[in-house]
């Protein structure tokens, strides 16, 4: 294999033949901007980041592996089949991954087909539920009812985590 060759070439000590294997491919599948992140844990919600948010298809060379990777501005994440992803909210989603949850809040003024967009790629790549229920029972409130846009992630933490934990059961 290349990887053979690489060796043995470095091994031997000429460093000056050494090639480096492509690096594989990396994809934006979606961006949107202005997007907040906060971290859940508990009974707290901080607000971590804010910024462009991204879903990024990572492949690498000479493989059939690939990762789906979710940012906020420096903050990255792996999405995936075992990491559920809830839509707890118009424009609000949460992100769960073994001892974490993120809850990513978008402008109101993302437009439609991008939001549509986004869902498509999470049902393709992520266990994507809509929750209907948490969704209605928000629905037609702004978030202007709470104080800060953390405070809505706080406000929903009790039923993010008790849908997530359906979701993973």
């Amino acid at each position: 294999m290349g990887g053979e060759s690489s060796s043995s070439t470095a091994a031997s000590g000429n460093v000056a033949n050494f090639v480096l294997p492509p690096m594989g491919s990396e994809t934006e599948l979606v961006k949107i901007a202005g997007a907040q992140l906060c971290l859940i844990d508990g009974e707290e919600s901080v607000l971590m980041q804010c910024g462009d948010f991204s879903l990024r298809l990572l492949k690498q060379a000479h493989s059939p592996l690939a990762a789906v990777v979710a940012a906020v501005g420096e903050v990255q994440w792996p999405v995936g089949k075992d990491a559920p992803v809830l839509k707890v909210w118009n424009r609000r989603y949460t992100f769960a991954l073994p001892g974490l949850v993120y809850g990513i809040l978008f402008p109101n003024d993302t437009p439609e087909h991008v939001i549509e967009q986004l869902e498509g790629v999470m049902d393709r790549f992520c266990t994507f539920e809509v929750h209907q229920e948490m969704v209605a029972k928000f629905a037609g409130k702004s978030h202007c009812c709470y104080r800060s846009e953390s405070d809505y992630c706080l406000h929903a933490t009790t039923k993010i985590l008790l849908g997530i934990h359906r979701t993973l059961s």
